[in-house]
């Protein structure tokens, strides 16, 4: 039987100082913030186009400097840490992310429930106010 043994990933202090609030690294048990994509499933579309900086190149066209100095520019959800990224990090973010073992996403399949919920009360909802619930 052979074992896979992934490689020893030193997370950088300004993921968890700043980048954990928001996104979790499901590949590496990092659950910290979902409400912004795994970064695991950023490394797979990452890994498609070559590595990280060409990700960012190719989708916001801009050099992964200025996208990690100036965030909100490119995904205003990220203005919160505008100015709490330095050039220091952007390296250390770039090597971290381009170590991090991909997962394809699971998109927003866990919303699918919370969606057929809502259809249901609103369906509900209309035959409570024509009295054919």
């Amino acid at each position: 039987m052979r074992m896979e043994v992934l490689p020893l990933i030193k997370v950088p202090e300004v993921y968890y100082q700043v980048c954990s609030s928001c996104h979790s690294v499901k590949t590496l048990n990092l659950k910290q913030g979902r409400s912004a994509p795994d970064l695991s499933e950023i490394a797979y579309k990452a890994k498609k186009e070559g590595g990280f900086v060409v990700y960012i190149q190719r989708k916001y066209k801009v050099d992964p400097y200025e996208f990690f100095l100036y965030p909100s520019k490119y995904v205003p959800a990220m203005a919160l840490v505008e100015g709490k990224i330095y050039s220091k990090d952007v390296d250390e973010l770039i090597t971290f992310i381009d170590q991090i073992p991909p997962a394809k996403g699971d998109g927003y399949l866990w919303l699918l429930p919370l969606v057929l919920l809502a259809i249901g009360l609103i369906i509900l909802q209309r035959r409570l106010r024509h009295g054919r619930a």
